[in-house]
């Protein structure tokens, strides 16, 4: 019978998402058949980011091909479950041997994800270290979601305003001026929530407007140091809106309610391969025009809200204001689904 290693996190959901400074915790089960000499039993637990991407230029009669790529390395720490003394080994005896391990993750960790380009993953090694043969390996991959409490950063809950003007010339004479003003009443927000935007569309030219979008956007930007430092991004839109009209001559004001979905945290710190943003967008669609008029807002999406977004029904689950106080506060908030943190992109090569 070969050797069967499995790992079971506490608490046992399939879905569980771990926060940055939560407590990791399970058990590691060695079921064999029969005895087997070992010299270690080993428990890792990892984490690292990793992008990669192919460029072409053009020089001269010829295409050069540039491979990007980008490494860093979050949690690589062990424990020994069991370790026999420096040249010898011990018996494990055959049937069921369980192991537990706990380990407190920093505060500091990216949340996971998976892209295009790249992708950041932790996971549960277990390495049986064997005598003369080659070491018995098994992984079990688990999410993290960055823990970015917007109470830690109070200019996030001021209102921001964004402004768009473009003055139209054919043939040196005016065609008028089209000009568009966004409005959001603060920049921080939490998956689940709501950001009311407000467009003012002033239409002064001889263009008409028939749609107005609104969008939340995310921004993924990759970032590579070998063979240099480079820089791809990649743009997806999280939700988004159209709203019909006809915008000729004078000036029209719309404001629209967009939930935001679950998605990943903002990238604020501590991840140098790789950076999420995201932005409220408002875009007039404009007949004849080659690009359409547009306005961006930067937002923050984190995991805690504002203090005073919070209802009096849920005011028993204390917010995360310092940072010692992660361990023992996060271990009662809901966690966020799995695709939502760890992303759906499945395909990705792990090299």
């Amino acid at each position: 019978m070969p050797i069967n290693i499995e790992v079971e996190f506490t608490p046992t959901t399939p879905t569980t998402v771990y926060y940055s400074g939560q407590l990791l915790a399970g058990n590691v089960r060695l079921t064999m058949g029969r005895p087997q000499r070992l010299r270690a039993i080993c428990i890792y637990v990892t984490g690292s980011g990793r992008v990669s991407w192919t460029s072409y230029t053009a020089i001269t009669d010829k295409i050069e091909t540039v491979e990007h790529s980008g490494n860093e390395e979050y949690i690589n720490c062990c424990t020994c479950a069991y370790n026999a003394a420096s040249g010898s080994s011990f018996e494990l005896p055959a049937g069921v041997n369980v192991y537990s391990f706990k380990f407190t993750l920093p505060m500091w960790l990216p949340s996971s994800f998976e892209g295009t380009h790249g992708y950041i993953r932790y996971a549960v090694d277990v390495v049986l270290e064997r005598p003369w043969k080659f070491d018995k390996t098994f992984k079990k991959p688990f999410p993290v979601c960055r823990t970015l409490d917007l109470n830690r950063d109070l200019s996030l809950s001021l209102p921001a305003q964004m402004e768009y003007k473009k003055q139209f010339v054919l043939s040196y004479a005016t065609r008028g001026i089209l000009s568009i003003t966004v409005n959001v009443l603060k920049t921080g927000y939490v998956s689940g929530g709501v950001i009311p935007i407000e467009a003012v569309v002033a239409n002064n030219s001889s263009y008409s407007i028939n749609k107005i979008a609104f969008s939340i956007r995310k921004i993924i930007t990759y970032k590579c140091t070998y063979p240099m430092k480079a820089e791809k991004e990649e743009v997806t839109t999280v939700k988004e809106k159209f709203v019909d009209c006809l915008i000729e001559n004078e000036q029209i004001s719309f404001m629209e309610r967009l939930e935001i979905p679950e998605t990943t945290p903002t990238t604020l710190h501590f991840c140098n391969v790789l950076n999420i943003a995201y932005e409220a967008r408002v875009v007039a669609v404009v007949p004849g025009l080659t690009a359409n008029p547009s306005v961006a807002i930067p937002i923050v999406i984190g995991t805690i809200p504002f203090a005073t977004d919070v209802s009096p029904s849920s005011q028993s689950q204390p917010l995360l204001l310092h940072e010692e106080q992660a361990s023992s506060d996060i271990d009662d908030a809901p966690p966020p689904s799995y695709e939502s943190v760890y992303g759906s992109v499945s395909n990705y090569n792990n090299n």
